[in-house]
């Protein structure tokens, strides 16, 4: 594939995703605010606390195998079809144990409706399982509108299926049904999409530098689930069902909208890097460029969101879930700040260095465990959110720092780039939170005039040279991209 090919279908890939995510957000948030008028926080509290145990054993049904698939040069029908059958026993395997280890999921929360909602949550990892080469391939071909289709059609079925049960009043059944419907729904639509199905395993094709590369990944995930685990783990120990209910609701209204733009962009740069042939100079420039393109929008989302914090909850789950609204804004300020070193990754990555990803995710969760203990420990379950965002100050330097040492190269620029945008979201959500705290016109009417200001403020900054240089090469990326 042509270097201007390869440009082009990462531009459509972007743009696909990007769309793509758009819808996915507000049939998310509408799944969000519908939901969480109809189920009580016990519900989800419920729910967040099997899925808190279960999402720790989520890492091992990919086996980071999906990242080895998408980062290969070249990938035979037969390896994929042997990728596809480890991955699938790999999940059948852990729909086995999680079921088993349910009665312990009941024990350690004292509460046996735990025991039946963890062994249906179970299969979800056997349909997972099935599932991942098959996104592997359409990320692989940078067919991300195929995923985006994917996302929302399954999506859309399950709040559909959602919607029935919590009407005929089955309160936390509802969310199972949901979780099981979304899984089998999205392997159906992969069948259907791909055209592919798998076929026979055979031993003569070794799929031995797959598990090499992914093992590390593995690992790195499994760390990064723990610690993401962690703080429901220890809300769930300190508090009951419904503080942990408040905490799950508003984790979901950050993540929704802020995963589902960063994940797909994410995924469409590291696509592109790994087909294009780069020294490792031009990786570290490109990965540079993406930084400024990614970080400012995604980090600005973020620092909006804690700003608007109370009219966002309101909007998003109802004026009955306001004791979301301090978890929601130090979740928001938590995932902007991670955003600042989002294309660090694509550089252990691209350049096949996935033992650094294991180092730093390692050195990220022994300190994000210290801060969310001693948080949890001083100040209770807000603690333990407070202890995880100020953990990030720590974590996304050391990921850019960790990234240039992986190619023996200065990053510098990047770090520096990293404290530019931190210091432009800071200035326009403190500009907006301070206007929030004087309107009360109306909550839709609110949100759009604190929008307008976060977006005024931000543009301000550019009266710095540094911070307007970053905006014009925003510009004219976003140019190229539409050529």
């Amino acid at each position: 594939m042509s270097e201007k090919s390869l440009t082009q279908r990462s531009a459509r890939g972007g743009v696909n995703a990007l769309g793509g995510q758009v819808a996915k957000i507000i049939l998310g948030l509408a799944s969000l605010s519908i939901l969480a008028r109809m189920l009580s926080p016990e519900d989800y509290g419920l729910m967040a606390m099997v899925l808190t145990i279960v999402s720790i054993a989520e890492v091992f049904k990919d086996f980071g195998l999906s990242t080895a698939a998408v980062q290969a040069k070249t990938l035979s029908p037969q390896e994929k079809t042997n990728l596809w059958w480890l991955n699938t026993s790999i999940g059948a395997l852990i729909c086995l144990v999680v079921a088993a280890l349910s009665p312990l999921v009941a024990w350690f929360y004292q509460d046996e409706r735990l025991l039946l909602i963890t062994v249906l949550m179970s299969f979800n990892f056997l349909i997972s399982g099935m599932t991942v080469q098959y996104f592997a391939q359409m990320q692989r071909e940078i067919e991300f509108g195929k995923i985006a289709v994917n996302n929302i059609l399954s999506n859309l079925i399950g709040l559909g299926v959602a919607f029935i049960f919590a009407a005929q009043g089955y309160g936390v059944w509802a969310l199972v049904a949901q979780g099981l419907t979304i899984s089998l729904a999205s392997l159906l639509l992969c069948v259907v999409q791909t055209g592919w199905l798998p076929g026979i395993y055979r031993s003569s094709t070794p799929v031995k530098k797959f598990l090499n590369f992914g093992l590390p990944l593995m690992f790195s995930n499994l760390l990064t689930h723990f610690s993401a685990a962690l703080d429901s783990l220890l809300i769930g120990r300190l508090a009951q069902a419904e503080v942990l209910g408040y905490y799950n609701r508003a984790y979901q209204a950050v993540r929704t909208p802020l995963n589902s733009l960063r994940s797909p962009l994410n995924n469409v740069g590291f696509s592109a890097l790994s087909k294009k042939k780069a020294s490792k100079e031009e990786l570290l420039e490109l990965a540079g460029k993406g930084q400024i393109l990614l970080g400012y929008p995604l980090a600005l989302l973020g620092g909006g969101f804690a700003a608007a914090s109370t009219p966002l909850v309101l909007l998003f789950l109802g004026p009955q879930w306001s004791e979301s609204v301090p978890f929601f804004a130090w979740l928001a300020i938590a995932e902007g700040l991670h955003c600042l070193a989002l294309t660090a990754g694509w550089i252990f990555l691209t350049a096949g260095q996935s033992k650094y990803v294991f180092k730093l995710t390692l050195a990220n969760t022994i300190i994000r465990i210290i801060f969310v203990v001693v948080g949890g420990l001083l100040a209770g379950p807000l603690g333990v959110v407070v202890g995880n965002a100020v953990s990030v100050f720590i974590q996304w330097p050391l990921a850019i720092i960790l990234a240039g040492r992986s190619l023996r190269l200065s990053t510098r620029s990047m770090l520096l780039s990293s404290y530019r945008m931190f210091g432009v979201v800071l200035v326009s959500s403190l500009v907006t939170y301070g206007v929030s705290q004087l309107l009360s016109i109306n909550l839709l009417l609110d949100l759009l005039l604190l929008a307008l200001v976060h977006i005024l403020a931000a543009g301000a900054c550019a009266l710095l040279p540094a911070v307007r240089r970053d905006y014009q090469l925003i510009f004219s990326l976003v140019r190229s991209m539409r050529k």
